[in-house]
């Protein structure tokens, strides 16, 4: 399964589905994610596409198998890079902290 790297554009926030502008694989499965420089070159390869071709002001990572690259993507494109389980984590200690959970 080639893994893929959202676009979601926030002046559309209705759906999820009709807020995402585009979405590109990186060609890679996702054993090849272990080959580390040549993962951040395509994720950055389609990255810059996302935001150049398709006007991205966000990238949302498709894989949790791309968790550390999120920090290098994010330098390197300039636009925020979001990866799912982190901020589903992230979401779930503040919603402790604040005593909704």
């Amino acid at each position: 399964m080639n893994q893929t790297l959202y676009v979601i554009n926030p002046n559309s926030i209705q759906a999820v589905t009709d807020g995402i502008d585009a979405a590109l694989a990186i060609n890679m499965g996702v054993l090849e994610l272990s080959d580390k420089p040549k993962t951040l070159k395509s994720m950055i390869e389609v990255g810059k596409t996302l935001h150049d071709t398709h006007g991205a002001d966000v990238l949302v990572m498709g894989c949790a198998g791309m968790a550390s690259f999120r920090d290098p993507l994010q330098q390197a494109i300039g636009i925020p890079v979001v990866e799912p389980t982190q901020a589903a984590a992230s979401m779930a200690i503040g919603r402790i902290r604040l005593g909704w959970a």
